[in-house]
Formats: structure tokens, sequence, C-alpha cells
């Protein structure tokens, strides 16, 4: 069986090496159609399993039962009997592979090997055709040059040719016209009759024409080239300068970078530096630490026991208050107890010794408190009198005070309001100043291009008197006469034309100067108005400034009379307390020196009243006893000196106020 599957192979090997073992007819066996229910492969019964199981439905193929092109609706399936496989390589073998791996692999390496090669060769060819793409390249830019400069050429050239064909048609146009000339010489006919001298006047004003355009556009052609010049030499030296500006910015920056280096070296010493220092400080703070918790644990002690100390002498101060408060207490009864005492020595020697006199003493005594009594009440509504003038004048110098707030208030306004117009004024000033320079600038540039115009014009006219000429040379060269003969219409017409453009050319220049005198006036006048402005705002600030003092010194004159009357009012206060004192004193007197006398008067109100009005500014004194007549002289006396003193100063500075403000 061996043997025959060796030779088959080799058949297939020789005969097709992509064949497949089910196409060959020697391998496959007919066998006869198996009806079988419902089954798509079949497997051989005698296949033993320890051999290569080639049944696995390999070499089944047919129709289905179902198909419609089954023929005669028969299930039949063809099953391939060919031996099975029994290794990889015969499978390899049978299906025309090749299973020698070494050769494959040599084959491999070859084919890298040449891959390599190849590599390299490519690898030296590429500086190769590096040099030939840059020659190439240089080839091209030469090219370009070479077809710029023959685009060049070939323009000059089409100018020429341009300029050719003008000059033949222009020679073939004077060589007409000169045929024209010639035939009418021989007719005899005249200069001004003549159709060759009006065509050659035509053509030279054609030509004069064409000239001037041509300038015009050579002119554009120049001022546009001049701007390009001026704008490529400022870009130029705008590059130059930026480029200075970079290098002195590099320098500078290498500069900084040499500063920034030696201070980096700097820190990096002050950091060690720093270092060494903070390891000595926590060293330090360390020993610090250890030192001031043994110090504060000894002050905590000292502490403790001022604390204690503190708290003992504060009970010791406390006890010396309290001994010093009955002492305070005890002298206080003392003095009282010394007092009565004095009072009824005094009382029991006066009642023994004098009874009879010291009746006919109370009843002067009462007599002259009663005048004195009557004193008191008039100098008291006087004062009264005095008060409430001086009331009506702090009314006054507040009213005058509101008012000068108001005016000050009115006048804030009226300079807020005055500002605002005098800067609406300025703006509108300013905005007419800038009107009248922009006025000016565009009549400059219209006069500016006036007399561009003129000397365009005048250019105008040396062309034509050149042109003239070189055509009367032209004649002349050409046998023909001197003078060029002009009809009178279009001498006329020509001088009309040039006295006109004269005439408008002044016209233009009057009106221009005209309106700039006008932004002139227009200007001086707005500075008028400016100057008007700032001697309003000056003024008003001066009327403000001396408003403001005014009410300054209103202010401070109000302050003055207020602090008066409060001195005026504390001096009554003195005054009522020192007569309340005295007061009490008298009744003291009077109890005990005359009791009867009280009842016995014939005044209504009686003695109590006087003595409630008397006022001695003086205290009781134990050791001193002095009549009611002295005590009341001297308290009269003093109040009169006192309200004397003070009235004629309130009455001084009214007076000088009022004097200020009428200045």
């Amino acid at each position: 069986m061996e043997e025959t599957k060796n030779t088959e192979g080799d058949t297939r090997r020789e005969s097709s090496p992509a064949s497949s073992p089910i196409s060959s007819p020697a391998s496959r066996a007919r066998i006869n159609p198996l009806q079988i229910n419902n089954s798509h492969s079949g497997a051989h019964q005698d296949a033993s399993p320890g051999k290569f199981s080639y049944w696995r439905s390999r070499g089944t193929w047919g129709r289905s039962p179902d198909s419609p092109k089954s023929p005669n609706k028969m299930k039949e399936i063809l099953i391939d009997t060919a031996v099975p496989f029994e290794s990889v390589k015969a499978a390899a073998n049978m299906f025309g592979g090749t299973a020698d791996w070494k050769a494959q692999r040599a084959l491999s390496i070859e084919r890298s090997k040449n891959v390599q090669q190849e590599l390299e060769k490519m690898e030296q060819e590429i500086p190769v055709y590096q040099r030939q793409s840059e020659a190439a390249e240089e080839a091209n830019a030469r090219a370009v040059q070479e077809l710029g400069k023959t685009k060049r050429f070939v323009e000059e050239l089409r100018v020429q040719l341009e300029k050719a064909r003008i000059e033949e048609a222009q020679a073939k146009q004077d060589f007409q016209l000169v045929q024209l000339r010639v035939k009418e010489m021989e007719q005899g006919i005249k200069n001004e009759e003549s159709v060759a001298a009006k065509a050659q006047v035509n053509v030279a004003r054609t030509r004069y024409l064409e000239a001037v355009d041509e300038l015009k556009t050579v002119k554009a052609e120049l001022d546009a080239l001049k701007k390009d010049h001026e704008w490529l030499t400022t870009e130029r030296e705008t590059a130059e300068k930026k480029a200075k500006e970079a290098m002195n910015g590099l320098n500078e920056v290498q500069k900084n970078v040499e500063e920034l280096t030696l201070e980096l070296i700097t820190v990096k010493e002050n950091l060690e530096l720093a270092k060494t220092a903070h390891l000595e400080e926590e060293e330090k703070t360390a020993n610090s630490a250890m030192e001031t918790g043994q110090e504060k644990v000894f002050w905590e002690k000292q502490l403790k026991q001022a604390q204690g100390e503190m708290i003992s002498l504060d009970e010791q101060i406390s006890m010396g208050n309290d001994v010093k408060l009955k002492l305070e207490t005890a002298s206080n009864l003392l003095l009282s107890l010394k007092e009565e005492l004095a009072g009824l020595i005094e009382m029991k020697m006066n009642k023994g010794v004098t009874i009879g006199g010291e009746e006919e003493k109370s009843e002067l005594e009462l007599i002259s408190a009663k005048k004195e009594l009557e004193e008191v009440k008039d100098n008291i509504e006087k004062g009264k009198d005095r008060v409430n003038c001086m009331r009506m004048t702090v009314l006054s110098l507040n009213c005058e005070l509101d008012k000068e707030a108001n005016t000050l208030a009115a006048m804030k306004q009226k300079e807020e309001i005055s500002t605002l117009e005098a800067e609406q004024q300025l703006n509108k000033a300013v905005d007419e100043v800038e009107l009248a320079k922009i006025s000016a600038r565009a009549m400059e540039l219209r006069l500016q291009a006036i007399v561009k115009e003129i000397e365009a014009a005048n250019a105008s006219e040396k062309l034509a008197l050149e042109t003239i000429k070189v055509i009367e040379e032209s004649k002349e060269a050409k046998d023909s006469p001197k003078t060029v003969i002009i009809s009178k219409e279009e001498y006329i017409a020509m001088s009309k034309k040039t006295t006109d453009a004269e005439n408008q050319a002044n016209r233009r220049i009057i009106g221009a100067i005209e309106q700039i005198r006008d932004e002139k006036k227009k200007e001086s006048r707005s500075r008028e108005r400016l100057e008007d402005a700032y001697k309003e705002m000056k003024y008003r600030k001066e009327a403000l400034r001396d408003a403001k003092e005014k009410a300054e010194k209103a202010a401070e004159g109000k302050l003055k009379v207020e602090q008066e009357l409060r001195d005026w009012r504390t001096e009554q206060e003195q005054q009522r307390k020192a007569m309340d004192a005295a007061d009490y004193t008298l009744t003291k007197n009077a109890r005990c020196c005359c009791p009867r006398s009280f009842d016995h008067t014939s005044d209504p109100q009686g003695f109590s009243s006087a003595v409630d009005c008397l006022h001695v500014n003086s205290t009781p004194n134990i050791n001193r006893h002095c009549s009611s007549a002295e005590v009341n002289t001297t308290v009269l006396e003093l109040k009169y000196n006192k309200r004397r003193s003070f009235f004629p100063r309130i009455i001084m500075f009214l007076a000088r106020k009022r004097a200020k403000s009428l200045k």
C-alpha cells in the first residue's frame, strides 16, 4: 500500500503540482448511489480510530433532494474514497508544496542579503541624486532669470516696435501732407485756403495732446515709482532700526544673562551662608528654649508669690480706707459740734447784753434790705433785657449766617452751572478752531492744486510753443514758408481760452484767500470767547472765595458770641450759687439776732423774699461775723463791676462786625 501511495504522489508531482486528490480519477471510486434519509455526509464504518480520519465530509458533494435541478429528484452523494494522509510532508507534497525548511531558510537569507545590497546601493545613489536635484534647481533658477531677461527684452522690443509704428504712421501722414501741399503749391493755392496746412495743424494738435497724455502717464508712473521707492526706503530704515533694536536687545539680554548668572552665584553663596546661619540659629533656639523653660518655671513661682503679696496689700489698703472714712466722719462731726457751740454761746451773749438796741438795728436793716431788694429787682430786669437783646443779636447772627449759607449754596450752584457752560463753550471753541484748521488746510490744498494746474497750463503752453517751433523747423527743412498761418477765429478762440483759464485761476485764488481770511476771523473770535470764558471763571472763583471768607468770618463771630454767652451764663450761675450761700447765712443771723421783727413788718412779702433775691459772692465762715449792710454793699459793687465789664465788650464786638460787613 505504501509503495502505491508513493508512486501515486510522484505521478501527481510530475503531472500537476497544484492538483487536488479529489480531481484525480485514479484515486476516486464510483459507488452506486445510496438512499440515505436527509443526510449530506457519510462516514466509513471500517475506519480504525488510530488512523487519520479522512472521512470528515471531505469529498462529499451532490445535490439536495429538494433542488429543482436534481435529475429525477434522486438523492445522490459522491464520496471520495482516497487513501488518507499519513503526514504533513505527504500532504504538502500532494498539494505541490515543499517541506524542505532548510532550503527555504537559505533562500530567505539570500533574499535579505540582496535587499541589503540594494539598500546600500540606494544610499550611495541618494547624495548623487541630491546633487543632481540641486544642479537642476540652479539650472531652473538660471532659466527663470534668463526668462525674465528675455521678457524684459521682448517688452523693450515691443515698446520700440510701437514707437517705430507710431513714427512710421506719423512719417506717412507727414509725407501725405507734404504731397498735398506740393500739389497745392503747384496749383497755386494760398496758405489760407490750403487743406494741407489745416490738416498739418490738426495733426500737430493731436500729436501735442497725445504727447501730453503720455507725459501725464509717465508722471503718474514716476510718482508711483517714487512712492514705492520711499515706501521701500522707509521699510528698509524700519528693518534696520528693528535689527539695531534686536541687536541692542540681544546685547542687553546677554548682559542680563551675565548679571543673572552672577546673581545666581551670589544667591547660591548667600543660600549656603543662610543655611549655615539657620543651623546655628536652630541650635541657639534649642538652647534658648531650654533656658526659657527653666526661666518660665522660676518666674511663675515668683508671680505666684507676688500675687499673694498683692492680695495682702489690697486687704491692708481697704483697711486703711475704712479708717480714713471713719476719721473724716469723726472730724466732720467735731466741726459741726464746734459750730453749734459757738452759735449757742453768741446767742446767749447777745440776748444777755442788748435786747433793745438789737430791735432798732433790725428795723434799720429791714429798711436797707428792702431798698437793696428793689435795686436788685431793677438790676435783674435790666439783666433780663440785656439777655433778650443778646438773644436777639444771636438770632440775627443766625439769620445772617443762614442767608450767607444760602448765598454760598447759590453761588456754588451758579459756579457749577457757569463751569459747565464754560466747558461747553470751550469745547465749542475747540471744535470751531479744529474746523477752522481743517478748512484752512483744505484751502491750502486747493491753492496748491490750483497752482499746480497753473503750472501745468504754463507747461502745456510751453510744449505747444515748442511743437509749433518744431513744425516750423520741419517746414523750413522741407522748403516750406517760415510762418505758420492761423485763422483769426482760431487765434481769437485760443486767446479767449487762455484768458478764461487765467481768470478762473485768479478767481479761485481770490476765493481761497477770502476763505482763509474768514477762517482766521472765526479763529480770532473763538479765541476771544475763550478768553472771556476764562475771565468769567476767574471772576466767579474770586467771588466764591470772598463768599467763603465771609461765611467763615460769620461762623467765627457766631462761635465767639456763643462762647461769651456761655461764659456769662457760667458767671451768673456762680453768682447765684454764692448768693444762695449768703442767703443761708443771712437767714441764720436774722433768726439769731431779731426773731420778733419779722412778724411785725409792713412788707406783705416779708423778709424772706428779700433774702431770696440777695446774692453775695462769699462763703460762710465760723470765726467771722459781719453786718448785713456791709454784705449787701459789697455784693452790689461786685455785680455792677462785672456787668459793666461784660456788656461793653459785646457792643464793641457787634459794632466791629457790622463795620466789616459794610466794608
